[in-house]
């Protein structure tokens, strides 16, 4: 089981597509709640970034992006049902959460 986090703030896209290489992230998470502010990082151009990659990419803002109350959002029926699925791709693949 493998899981990276890895920021975009800094990153050129073409960089941030060698890393996703390099330690064989087959799948990015994206929980961003408002995936808009680093540009060649919104929600469209990442999922282009990681078909030209082979990298799978699910965006999973609405349902797991932060939320002021945590101890209400981690018992919610929606984290807990994307946390299995996240725990279910972890133990076949190295993912990345964004």
């Amino acid at each position: 089981m493998r899981v990276f986090s890895l920021g975009t703030g800094a990153r050129h896209p073409l960089d941030f597509g060698r890393v996703l290489a390099k330690y064989g992230i087959e799948v990015i998470f994206d929980v961003r709640r408002l995936p808009l502010r680093e540009p060649g990082f919104d929600r469209d151009a990442l999922q282009r970034l990681c078909d030209t990659a082979g990298v799978g990419y699910v965006f999973l803002g609405n349902e797991l992006g932060g939320e002021l109350n945590l101890r209400t959002w981690v018992a919610s029926e929606p984290v807990t049902r994307w946390l299995a699925v996240i725990r279910r791709k972890l133990e076949r693949r190295a993912v990345c959460l964004l």
